[in-house]
């Protein structure tokens, strides 16, 4: 039998405290300290209600908003922020906006596009996701090329084709 420090696992001291809390008790203005922790709860948990993926999302958009003050041009930061709004509402324009301007901040990463694209693909915004999926080739031909084909495949089954209704509310950049 494992016992001791090996049973609780190499992330986990004999006080059950782990590494990333105290690098953020040292390093409390540290940009991947916050970008880890805002995820690190998302990882440990298993099937939530709703009402604990929202007390879950809290810690994420406090730390994702330290990350963006620290680095206020992270594009990173940006869209990942952004798309932990979005994902708390679907039509959150500040979410959007976020996602938008992680694009300028870094023109050459795809996946701000590639966020923007999905969403105008659940809203079937059609041009919208078309030039969205275009700019994250463009950035990025081989992640853009690789993941748009992946996504327009999963959005092509028959399954969301029959159970998908046009959207009433399309939202453009």
């Amino acid at each position: 039998a494992v016992t001791g420090k090996a049973a609780k696992g190499p992330l986990i001291d004999n006080d059950g405290v782990l590494p990333l809390d105290i690098a953020h008790e040292r390093f409390p203005g540290e940009f991947w300290v916050h970008f880890r922790m805002a995820f690190h709860a998302q990882m440990r948990t298993g099937k939530l209600t709703q009402e604990q993926k929202k007390e879950q999302s809290e810690p994420t958009r406090r730390h994702l908003t330290a990350a963006l003050a620290i680095r206020p041009k992270s594009a990173i930061a940006r869209a990942a922020l952004g798309m932990e709004m979005l994902e708390r509402r679907k039509d959150d324009p500040v979410g959007l906006r976020m996602l938008h301007s992680a694009a300028e901040a870094d023109p050459t990463s795809p996946w701000p596009h590639l966020f923007i694209g999905v969403l105008a693909l659940e809203r079937q915004d059609w041009p919208e996701a078309f030039r969205a999926m275009k700019a994250s080739v463009r950035a990025d031909p081989d992640v853009g090329f690789f993941m748009t084909s992946s996504m327009a495949s999963g959005f092509a089954t028959p399954s969301y084709t029959a159970n998908s209704e046009p959207s009433e509310n399309r939202t453009r950049a």
